[in-house]
């Protein structure tokens, strides 16, 4: 069991450091259109490479660029406004290109709906607990999912799409949907 463990997180770790040398190559310089509606966050992508950390900063949920992806056209990170516990919708939909999201500590007790067009994609949930159901759809490309140590209140979807795609799940983990 504990070669098993050690190897799941040495081949996630590995699989976060070859999407972020390819990215990074394909210099992610796309924009997303960060919009708010009540207490729903949606992210809307680009054709071009783009690479997101969502996480939550006091009490609200904030978007930050990485690389030199802008989020509705500027450099700096974007403050939904919305405290972490209200979040009831975060809607992500990349529309293609080589994107990198990263949900890492970030706590929206609502839906997970996420959508990463064709490309080589990496999505990451890490240490993050999602009240009701996840969606995640890749499309065309060698697309990476990574889940670790979180917990998943509603039901959990994923579909791969075409090409070589892998999905990583460990750590302490709960869903309690289907």
């Amino acid at each position: 069991m504990q070669k098993t463990h050690i190897r799941s997180q040495l081949t996630a770790i590995a699989m976060l450091l070859i999407c972020l040398d390819c990215n990074s190559k394909a210099a992610a310089s796309g924009d997303v259109d960060a919009i708010v509606i009540g207490d729903s966050l949606m992210l809307i992508g680009d054709a071009q490479s783009n690479m997101l950390h969502i996480l939550e900063n006091g009490n609200s949920v904030v978007v930050e660029p990485m690389g030199k992806t802008t989020i509705n056209g500027k450099p700096s990170t974007f403050d939904s406004g919305i405290d972490s516990d209200s979040l009831d919708n975060l809607s992500i939909d990349m529309r293609g290109g080589d994107d990198i999201v990263l949900i890492v500590g970030a706590n929206p007790l609502g839906n997970l709906i996420s959508k990463l067009g064709v490309g080589n994609d990496f999505f990451c949930i890490s240490k993050t607990s999602i009240g009701s159901d996840v969606t995640i759809r890749m499309a065309g490309g060698a697309d990476n999912l990574l889940i670790e140590a979180g917990a998943i209140g509603g039901d959990f979807e994923y579909s791969g799409g075409g090409g070589n795609d892998s999905a990583v799940l460990f750590g302490p983990m709960v869903i309690r949907g289907s």
